[in-house]
This record gives structure tokens, sequence and C-alpha cells, in this order.
């Protein structure tokens, strides 16, 4: 595990390196979305 300076732009991440590694897993469908997203996922908080 890599610590993160709390500080840093690449937040969660530990460098813009390992940002980018995420990013383009994403982008040739490494990870995905477990199920389809309802309503009840909504995380928003009415005021």
């Amino acid at each position: 595990m890599y610590s993160v300076n709390k500080d840093s732009n690449h937040r969660p991440f530990c460098s813009e390196k390992c940002q980018a590694i995420d990013l383009g897993d994403w982008f040739f469908e490494k990870h995905k979305i477990s199920r389809p997203i309802i309503d009840e996922d909504d995380l928003s908080i009415d005021p």
C-alpha cells in the first residue's frame, strides 16, 4: 500500500502514473459497474 499526501493533486491515487493506469483500465473496460444503477443508488441529499 502506498501512502498518499492529503494535498496531492492525484488523490486518491499516489501519483499521476497510477491515476492514468486506472483511467486506462476504465477506458478498456477492465472495470465495470456490477449491476444496473437504480434510483435508490442516488446519494444526493435534499436540503
